[in-house]
């Protein structure tokens, strides 16, 4: 069980990094990825209508396999990874080992699931830790469809802690970080929304 928010960045990406490390005497530098992304879905978009994604990211140079599904808990998400072979990766067919395929198996039906589009993001991670609070903070700059759009993104997940301290954490940080408004919709979701506007 993953607990994390994301937030649409509606500002300058290095402003608002200059206002963390301001905010955040703390905050703890990780690193920036490249994090190319296939996702899955049927031609029909049933897994992004149900809040449901899967693809493969490359990361740090292995591929990695990722179903991810909201929850009835608000913030909370499952999510289960493997690891990747690149024979694997091209046989489109990778999911089927996952845990989860039967749940898969069961929003799709009959339809097949297959490689839909790409999304690209360059990303950089920090860590936050406070008194009873371990958090990674990531910020986002995403590129979709091979540059049909590009979105800021700021996601924050919970490590270590209580999902009471994490939201009362997330009160404050959006007081002390202007330019952020909280989203449901995932990278995915937005993808498809661009895909079927520009069909």
């Amino acid at each position: 069980m993953e607990t994390e928010v994301k937030y649409i960045v509606d500002r300058n990406m290095e402003e608002l990094e200059k206002d963390l490390k301001t905010a955040y005497k703390n905050l703890i530098y990780i690193g920036e990825l490249n994090l190319p992304a296939i996702y899955y879905d049927t031609d029909d978009g049933n897994l992004a209508k149900q809040k449901n994604a899967l693809r493969a990211r490359k990361e740090g140079g292995k591929w990695i396999g990722c179903y991810k599904a909201v929850t009835s808990q608000e913030r909370r998400f499952v999510e289960e990874e493997v690891e990747l072979t690149e024979e694997e990766l091209n046989q489109n067919d990778w999911f089927v080992k996952l845990k989860h395929y039967p749940q898969i198996k069961k929003l799709v039906g009959d339809s097949e699931v297959k490689a839909i589009l790409k999304i690209d993001t360059r990303r950089k991670v920090y860590l936050l830790k406070l008194d009873n609070l371990q958090l990674e903070i990531v910020l986002d700059w995403v590129n979709y469809l091979d540059g049909v759009a590009e979105e800021r993104r700021l996601e924050v997940e919970l490590k270590k802690g209580n999902i009471e301290s994490f939201n009362e954490f997330l009160n404050q940080f959006v007081k002390k970080i202007r330019g952020l408004k909280e989203t449901n919709i995932s990278k995915y979701q937005r993808a498809r929304e661009l895909l079927n506007s520009s069909a």
